[in-house]
């Protein structure tokens, strides 16, 4: 049963012309198409129709056995920019080849299908680099356990696609423009001047050209990666895009913060997550004299046993000690380990909360307190005066 509109009508048109055809003889044949250049033309878009779903249900079976993840389905865009394609170059040859009874519309008609098979390869392109990036990102996800891995592979693949993307089109618009023959003449005569209007235009765009190297040494080199954690201008985030000339830094009350790219190559910054994404977290706690650390170091192993604690420690570090003192209180560092920065963070809330309600319960009189002694002069100091 035929569903689909199109897979329809081409039914209809190959049975027509089939029960047509056959019922005709051999010279009747011959002589029709050669008396109908307009049916050898219709024939060869039809067969171009053909050829583009038969190009297509191979490509999709390889595709389905290549990848198997549910994303990696041919997607709409790709396949209507592939039909168009190809029926627009079956126009564009059928149309040169075929001798078609002369009219005063030959030139234009020739010119909008040169452009217009132009303007469909330009778009097949940039889907096609776009659907092998999706697949890309598809066969990503089975690796979740080298998510360093995953996040290099993510930036120097989304720069190289914006790249592509960027050079695809330009070639394109350039190849539009070069099938006129005013603005291929003006190309030919400006030729001999391009050195001066090069450093004219390089001195005019200097910065944003600086913009676009610093970009292409970010990919590569990646002192910054997608999701990599950072603190930039005394704000804590993640970097959620790294474009062509750009980066955009989410902060943890979800503001964004946009740099230019060359900010991360000319100034200095922090970047929790480069090697890797787990970190060791600190809490500090400020306690009387009278407080006896190792009741405290207790508590925290049991704080860490907990099903809350469980979820957000990783289990490598857990340390508490005296790191300072002074004439009032002594401070307290307790250093843990996590995943990644969110979690750590969360680890850190969760133990300071769980270690000031322990003392305030436990010890109470260990909380920070001002102490003043007061003595009282000697008696003979009251009758000297």
């Amino acid at each position: 049963m035929v569903k689909q509109p199109t897979h329809a009508w081409l039914y209809i048109c190959i049975s027509y012309w089939s029960s047509f055809y056959k019922n005709m003889n051999l010279a009747d044949r011959l002589q029709f198409l050669d008396l109908n250049p307009w049916l050898l033309f219709g024939l060869s878009v039809l067969a171009s129709f053909v050829f583009s779903y038969l190009l297509y249900f191979i490509f999709s079976l390889i595709i389905r056995r290549f990848f198997k993840s549910s994303k990696s389905k041919v997607n709409k865009e790709l396949r209507t920019s592939f039909h168009v394609l190809v029926v627009v170059a079956a126009l564009k040859i059928g149309y040169s080849v075929v001798s078609l009874p002369y009219t005063h519309w030959d030139a234009r008609l020739d010119k909008i299908l040169s452009i217009t098979l132009i303007v469909a390869l330009t778009l097949f392109i940039y889907r096609f680099i776009g659907f092998s990036r999706s697949l890309f990102y598809s066969h990503l996800e089975g690796e979740q356990e080298e998510i360093m891995y995953t996040r290099k592979a993510r930036t120097q693949v989304e720069f190289l696609f914006k790249m592509a993307a960027i050079i695809v089109w330009l070639i394109g618009i350039s190849a539009i423009l070069m099938s006129f023959e005013g603005v291929r003449n003006f190309g030919t005569s400006i030729l001999a001047s391009a050195g001066i209007a090069g450093i004219i235009i390089g001195l005019a765009a200097q910065r944003s050209i600086s913009n676009l190297f610093a970009g292409m040494q970010i990919a590569f080199t990646q002192p910054i990666k997608i999701d990599d954690a950072l603190i930039v201008e005394n704000e804590f985030g993640t970097v959620e895009e790294i474009s062509l000339t750009y980066v955009v830094v989410k902060l943890w009350d979800s503001r964004r913060m946009v740099f230019p790219i060359s900010y991360f190559i000319e100034k200095p910054f922090q970047n929790w997550t480069r090697a890797s994404s787990d970190l060791l977290g600190s809490v500090f706690l400020y306690v009387d004299y009278s407080f006896p650390v190792e009741e405290g170091r207790k508590e925290l192993k049991r704080i860490l046993s907990l099903d809350e604690a469980k979820i957000l420690w990783d289990g490598r570090v857990s340390v508490l000690q005296v790191t300072d003192a002074n004439e009032r209180t002594f401070q307290l560092r307790i250093l843990i380990s996590s995943i990644d920065a969110p979690t750590t963070f969360n680890l850190r809330v969760f133990i300071r909360e769980k270690m000031i309600a322990f003392i305030q319960e436990n010890y109470p009189q260990s909380l920070p307190k001002q102490r003043i002694e007061y003595s009282r002069a000697p008696e003979h100091a009251k009758f000297e005066n």
